[in-house]
């Protein structure tokens, strides 16, 4: 959606407007206003969209310690060190890594690489992932959300992920 303003009686196409968080300029993904009580968009339609990769990722190695790392590329990416090495992109929408925030909530089982429950800022690369440090398998099951920065609540994707760790004799 794009934003008009007449000059003179002409209407003119605005730029897209922009607002300055943490000294870094930002593209407004939306505007809102109160009409008679009730919030109403009047720019937007967000540009950005992303995507999680749902699904089960298991990395097994014999007679060695292991980890299965699924990792969120801040340049919009992902990859994941299992057995089939995948790789896949994750960001579907317009912005950089640092408009976006994911957040991995464990529903089953532990993570021993990133944290569970926090939303963090794809400004860097963000890894979730089991070990194995003895013979058997280690599993972790969790929910994965991705979400606007700007707009804390806005979740544009939900998925389950489960991560296995197995370290064969």
């Amino acid at each position: 959606m794009t934003m008009h303003i007449r000059v003179g009686g002409v209407w003119k196409t605005v730029s897209p407007p922009s607002v300055r968080v943490a000294g870094t300029w930002r593209t407004v993904a939306a505007g809102w206003v109160r009409v008679s009580g009730t919030w109403r968009q009047f720019y937007g339609g967000s540009s950005l969209a992303a995507s999680v990769p749902a699904g089960s990722y298991t990395h097994n190695v014999a007679g060695v310690p292991t980890d299965c790392n699924f990792v969120f590329i801040d340049t919009g990416s992902w990859s994941v060190n299992d057995n089939l090495s995948q790789t896949g992109v994750w960001k579907t929408g317009t912005g950089t890594g640092a408009d976006y925030q994911v957040r991995w909530t464990t529903t089953s089982g532990s993570l021993d690489t990133g944290g569970s429950g926090t939303w963090n800022t794809l400004n860097a690369n963000r890894t979730y992932g089991v070990t194995m440090n003895s013979p058997g398998t280690k599993t972790c099951t969790g929910t994965v959300e991705i979400r606007q920065a700007a707009f804390p609540n806005t979740v544009l994707a939900t998925g389950s992920m489960t991560l296995t760790a197995r370290w064969d004799t």
